[in-house]
């Protein structure tokens, strides 16, 4: 940037414009120049002039600007609800690889599938597919499931679950899930794998008091307090976990695996047993 000065041999006093914001940073830099150009120290250079933008920036009020430039926050979308599906006696299947795992199922090789058919499937291995979410007017209306294999994908909500309160297995892990409350009620789970998930607060499944094995390793989980009362668990990873206090899970006599790799536990004497292995290192 050039700045043309003029000397003068009268001292005139330095200026800066009423509300110039982007003004007050451009003098600075124009005082640093003539401060340090040869011929003109002791000289004041004269305050620029803003161009029109600059100008309008400056006079703009401060909270005009701020509503300029704040990115919109984008509404959440309220999870789907099985009372909002269709009202039919038959499925409508929009993924036909889901559909083909469902029909070998059922079985029903053709001919419509109805919802009374996915009420009596027990078992669904869908760890081949890539699922971007749980369909609440397919999976909410499977509610005597008892195994349930899902896949990598990029599943977060696992509220069309909520109905399956007979479920035994479920593998979720891959899944950028992070709510474990719609697994409350099932009190029937014997082992469940969340690893690689974003889940943190595991209070809900503090009822869980049949589970027997519980993967959580690479997830965020800091606080085991509520795995305290799961007195049949036998195997707990939390390998790669924010845990640094195993303290509560001193009264689980059925652990025989305790995975604590990659995490912050420095003491774990306390549960130390004949019959539990614990890797810790």
């Amino acid at each position: 940037m050039a700045i043309a000065m003029r000397a003068t041999s009268r001292r005139t006093p330095l200026r800066v414009p009423r509300r110039a914001i982007a003004g007050v940073a451009l003098f600075a830099g124009s005082a640093a120049f003539a401060a340090e150009a040869p011929g003109c120290q002791g000289r004041p250079a004269p305050a620029p002039r803003g161009s029109a933008s600059a100008a309008a920036v400056a006079s703009a009020p401060v909270a005009a600007l701020a509503a300029s430039v704040a990115a919109p926050v984008p509404t959440r979308r309220p999870p789907p609800r099985l009372e909002d599906c269709p009202k039919t006696a038959t499925v409508t299947f929009t993924n036909p690889e889901l559909e083909a795992e469902v029909r070998r199922k059922v079985p029903r090789p053709t001919g419509p599938v109805t919802t009374a058919d996915l009420g009596r499937v027990r078992t669904l291995n869908l760890s081949q597919l890539e699922l971007d979410e749980l369909d609440v007017c397919l999976f909410g209306r499977l509610t005597g499931l008892k195994e349930l294999f899902l896949g990598r994908g990029k599943i977060a909500d696992l509220s069309p679950l909520a109905k399956a309160t007979a479920l035994e297995s479920l593998r979720a892990s891959l899944n950028p899930i992070e709510d474990l409350t719609p697994l409350a009620g099932m009190t029937k789970m014997d082992r469940m794998d969340l690893a690689h998930t974003a889940v943190r607060d595991l209070t809900p499944l503090a009822g869980m008091t049949n589970l027997s094995e519980l993967l959580l390793d690479d997830t965020p989980v800091s606080d085991v307090t509520p795995l305290a009362k799961l007195e049949k668990l036998t195997v707990l990873v939390l390998k790669n976990t924010q845990v640094k206090d195993v303290s509560a899970l001193r009264g689980l006599r059925a652990l025989k695996t305790l995975d604590l790799r990659g995490t912050a536990v420095d003491d774990a004497t306390m549960l130390m047993r004949p019959g539990l292995r614990i890797d810790q290192y």
